[in-house]
């Protein structure tokens, strides 16, 4: 059984949330004291305009983007009512909608909407669109999750559906029930307001992170600071650099359409036969990267590139491996297995938000790249520099500043050669995390 503690550490309008499993952190939140996530968040949006050949319309919720909202969320009920008429779309420009957030809105991207919103309680989460009837994939035993999807059955709402949550499992029926009861009655109070409010409005907040884990994670919250282990823990979760107990290491590399995870074999050595060694490679590998792609709560597509495997069965091994260490991640996800070049493809929605943009922002030197310029491309920028002045009758005396490697270019280009043109070292200090 699972040894899970859940802290909370808030220090001035902070607040961090870790989850650790068996000694690991394996879930970490981190949010600002009165700036509310908006995901969960439903809204009485209004509808801009309708992209047919982007099969999506654009929602006016009140937000600084208008969001995005794919025309396979719009409700079955909605699109079957629509779809007999001559040159009908789902959506009408002008019209008011009820929709959720569910995806935040990141960079260059606009909020993601939804028609179809989900209302999580304690042990269930109510659908008010979708007539269907579900149970948490974390209910693994056979005859459990039976008796779960027939308590399901009996209880859903007409016209609704419910997904009996891992809680329930250990729950009275009438304390399963009456839980759904009180989603029922919360979700019409929120229909019954859309038909008074005014578009863009907010009808419903999710409540803040702290609530939501005490909810969603079943478990008690210690308030108190973290320890010095859990501090370095915390300290290496956003890394590109992750090793591994081996030697070996794996490289996540974010860009804007998905996230690449790189698996090498760095300082690990085998002591078999070579396929024997790749296969318990990236089996370390699979496992780890499981675990830092929950802790990071990376979303959207991933791709990861395990050391290279020709055999289809070491495949299949790495594959369930991978799955299996999935299984404790709570997050909406789906793995469509190695693709014809060998790589791992998989999505997953966010828990939270990825703990990158919690934490971190785009490098002012390099604009987020990753990359600026060398030392001698600096050097000859200002060469250029000083050529472009002296062409246009600039006979002034020139400094060239700057750090030392870039100072030694410029010596290199024989700019001390140059008349009028001097050079001043400057230091400069960056602070540069190790890897390990």
């Amino acid at each position: 059984m699972t040894d899970r503690k859940v802290y909370m550490d808030r220090l001035g309008n902070q607040a961090r949330l870790a989850v650790v499993e068996d000694g690991k952190l394996v879930e970490m939140a981190v949010w600002s004291e009165g700036k509310r996530q908006r995901t969960g968040n439903l809204y009485l949006g209004r509808v801009v305009n309708v992209l047919p050949g982007l099969e999506a319309a654009f929602v006016d919720v009140g937000l600084d983007k208008n969001a995005f909202l794919p025309l396979s969320d719009v409700p079955p009920a909605l699109r079957a009512a629509r779809s007999g008429k001559a040159r009908q779309r789902p959506l009408r420009a002008g019209e008011e909608i009820i929709v959720q957030v569910v995806r935040e809105p990141g960079g260059e991207k606009a909020p993601r909407l939804t028609m179809n919103p989900s209302f999580p309680g304690k042990f269930c989460v109510l659908l008010p669109t979708v007539e269907a009837t579900g149970v948490s994939r974390h209910v693994d035993a056979p005859e459990r999750r039976e008796a779960l999807e027939a308590l399901a059955r009996r209880i859903r709402p007409e016209g609704m559906g419910v997904v009996l949550r891992t809680a329930a499992d250990d729950a009275e029926e009438e304390a399963v029930a009456a839980d759904l009861r009180r989603l029922v009655s919360a979700w019409e109070k929120i229909a019954a307001m859309a038909q008074t409010a005014m578009a863009p409005a907010l009808l419903y907040a999710e409540e803040d992170l702290a609530v939501r884990a005490a909810r969603d994670l079943n478990a008690p919250i210690l308030e108190q600071p973290f320890d010095s282990g859990l501090e370095a823990q915390v300290e290496k979760a956003t890394r590109r650099r992750v090793w591994l107990d081996s030697g070996a290491y794996l490289v996540f590399d974010r860009c804007e359409a998905m996230t690449v995870v790189d698996v090498n074999s760095g300082k690990f050595l085998g002591k078999r036969g070579q396929a024997d060694t790749l296969l318990r490679l990236n089996c370390e590998a699979a496992r780890e990267i499981a675990r830092q792609i929950r802790l990071r709560d990376i979303g959207g597509i991933i791709v990861v590139d395990f050391v290279d495997m020709d055999s289809e069965s070491a495949r299949a091994q790495v594959l369930q491996v991978f799955e299996e260490a999935l299984s404790a991640d709570r997050a909406k996800r789906h793995v469509f297995g190695f693709t014809g070049a060998g790589l791992l493809e998989m999505t997953r929605r966010p828990v939270f938000a990825p703990l990158l943009d919690t934490v971190a922002a785009p490098c002012p030197v390099c604009a987020g790249s990753g990359w600026t310029c060398s030392a001698e491309e600096k050097a000859h920028a200002m060469l250029r520099g000083v050529r472009k002045r002296r062409a246009a009758g600039d006979a002034s005396r020139i400094v060239l500043s700057g750090p030392t490697a870039v100072m030694n270019a410029l010596r290199d280009a024989g700019a001390e050669a140059l008349e009028g043109v001097s050079l001043q070292e400057r230091t400069e200090q960056t602070d540069r995390p190790s890897d390990r």
